[in-house]
């Protein structure tokens, strides 16, 4: 009797196996119910919207390494922001004026050339623009509202331009800032900066208010 007890149960078992659908049937089953294996609902994916192409250290890539040179090189550079929605730096330099001059190359040596601006300029389209030069640079420096250079300004891919600071003249002679400070202004002025800034004032603005501890 108990021989005959332990083949029925051998044989409901074999049964129940091969009524179990196969593991493929059972992942899609789980797929269409959206749970997982201990039958729990999956957690719901997040959606996010792309902020357009960076690379790692996230600086947007595509960006030319060289200068691009007076207005032509700005149309190009305005393309290329419309690529990547990267900003624009824009240099006017005049060097037939010889005061001007030895500013734009004491810019250019002591604080474009530095390690801190250099990693800066891998974020942002450079433009360099001569002064004088052709009708079309000319009436480029008209529209930045260039009078002395060096002038050095950020556009933004919504078309704000914004002019970014370089020498001091608190002693009346013009003083560059260190390198790690002078990139820091212009990074102060890029599109992400200032948006950020933006954000953190609204939110400030909407935060309660507590009154003083009498």
């Amino acid at each position: 009797m108990r021989t005959i007890t332990v083949v029925f149960s051998v044989m409901a078992l074999a049964a129940a196996v091969q009524a179990r659908p196969p593991a493929s049937a059972r992942i899609n089953i789980r797929e269409k119910l959206g749970t997982n294996k201990a039958g729990l609902p999956e957690p719901a994916g997040v959606a996010t919207q792309p902020v357009g192409p960076s690379s790692s250290d996230g600086a947007p890539v595509n960006l030319p390494s060289k200068w691009l040179k007076n207005a032509e090189g700005y149309q190009e550079a305005l393309e290329i922001q419309k690529q990547t929605g990267a900003d624009i730096f824009v240099f006017f330099v005049r060097p037939d004026v010889s005061d001007e001059k030895g500013l734009c190359n004491w810019l250019e040596t002591r604080g474009f050339q530095t390690s801190p601006v250099q990693k800066f300029f891998k974020e942002v389209i450079k433009v360099r623009a001569t002064l004088p030069s052709n009708r079309e640079t000319e009436a480029m420096a008209e529209m930045f509202r260039v009078n002395k250079t060096p002038a050095v300004f950020m556009v933004h891919p919504n078309g704000k331009r914004w002019r970014c600071s370089t020498f001091k003249y608190d002693s009346k002679r013009p003083e560059l800032p260190e390198p790690a400070v002078l990139a820091e202004q212009f990074r102060s002025q890029s599109s992400k900066a200032m948006a950020a800034a933006a954000a953190s004032a609204a939110s400030e603005a909407q935060s309660p208010s507590v009154p003083p501890q009498q």
